[in-house]
């Protein structure tokens, strides 16, 4: 009997451990559930894409102020600070342009639809509107924002001074740089704790419908979407390689009035780089070295930062102003729609898969 019964407890111990090892989780849902998503969100949220909003918007009222004293005092001097400061805020633009979100497309259109509407732009200022920022707030896209104001400080080139003699031509640039320094606050206003704080909401995931995993989901795409778009956009479509003759179009840049389309690239690469590291504390890199992600046999979080690496080092070697060189030295700007290429493969199949993210994919994904 004493053997009998020590038989059934072991059975029973054994069918015990059994059903444990059954119910177990597997690893990875275990590891990324102990990871703290919600604080690697906290941190990219706080201290990245909103100090990118934030420096957008200031340097937006700097742009502001640099063209009231254009207007003030018209000559070269004020007009190249005008010039430049139109530059940095392209720029700053750059870095945020793709965290656009849901409602947040209300506040996106109006900084930077393209292409712009130089034929319309030109009918405003023939016109007999007042032109004011009161005005252009409640115009289509396609005539305001950061494009017009780029045709209208630029694309006159060594005439753009002689231009603005004529009123409403300078009375249209002032009211541009208003609205767009309203907009942009506006936009970083619906981030801001102190304003709408759309930021905790993403934090959070405390939209309809949202949870973690998917605000994660959302930033992983969106930083697909972006890289697709430099691919296809500014480096494809200028290229040629999206035509079927496969002729360069170099006035199909994105900056072409302002030499600035090399500078916007790189900026579009140091937002999403950024934002991938989370600046200097918890980011995508880190969830993806906790969940011991690799590409041949290195980190992966490693192996993405030496491609974002390698397509700023190839934008940087673009030495002539991107319209130029893609007609002159149209190797050097291949290269960089390569390396930036290669890029795309590791953040839309290789992080995306280890994070569990669903890519949506469209008809002209760059490839």
């Amino acid at each position: 009997m004493k053997i009998a019964r020590l038989s059934i407890v072991l059975l029973v111990g054994v069918a015990t451990i059994t059903l444990a090892i059954i119910n177990q989780p597997s690893a990875q849902p275990t590891q990324a559930e102990s990871f703290d998503r919600r604080a690697m969100l906290e941190n990219i949220t706080l201290n990245v894409v909103l100090p990118y909003h934030q420096a957008l918007a200031e340097q937006a009222a700097i742009l502001q102020e640099a063209i009231y004293a254009f207007r003030d005092n018209p000559n070269a001097e004020t007009l190249s600070a005008a010039q430049d400061a139109w530059v940095d805020t392209s720029v700053a633009w750059e870095r945020c342009e793709w965290l656009e979100f849901g409602r947040l497309m209300l506040y996106h259109t109006p900084i930077e639809r393209l292409p712009t509407s130089v034929d319309n732009i030109e009918t405003v200022i023939a016109g007999d509107h007042e032109l004011t920022s009161e005005y252009l707030y409640n115009q289509g896209s396609s005539i305001k924002g950061l494009p017009a104001l780029e045709y209208l400080l630029f694309s006159a080139g060594d005439d753009t001074l002689t231009s603005f003699q004529e009123p409403r031509r300078m009375a249209y640039l002032v009211a541009l740089a208003e609205t767009l320094a309203i907009q942009t606050q506006e936009l970083y206003d619906t981030w801001s704790p102190e304003g709408d704080n759309y930021a905790e909401t993403f934090i959070d995931a405390s939209g309809e419908g949202t949870s973690l995993r998917e605000s994660i989901s959302m930033l992983n795409n969106q930083m697909v979407v972006e890289i697709e778009a430099v691919l296809r956009n500014k480096l494809a479509r200028p290229l040629g390689l999206s035509a079927e003759d496969n002729l360069p179009r170099p006035e199909q840049v994105e900056a072409p009035y302002s030499d600035a389309s090399t500078a916007q690239i790189i900026a579009n690469l140091e937002g999403l780089q950024g934002v991938f590291n989370g600046g200097e504390g918890l980011g995508f890199d880190d969830y993806l070295d906790f969940l011991g992600a690799e590409y041949e046999g290195d980190p992966l979080s490693a192996a993405i930062n030496a491609r974002f690496e390698a397509a700023l080092t190839a934008m940087h070697a673009i030495e002539q102003p991107l319209q130029i060189a893609i007609v002159e030295d149209p190797e050097t700007v291949r290269a960089a729609y390569e390396s930036m290429r290669a890029l795309m493969v590791l953040v839309r199949v290789d992080m995306a898969g280890q994070l569990g993210v669903t890519i949506t994919f469209n008809d002209n994904d760059g490839d």
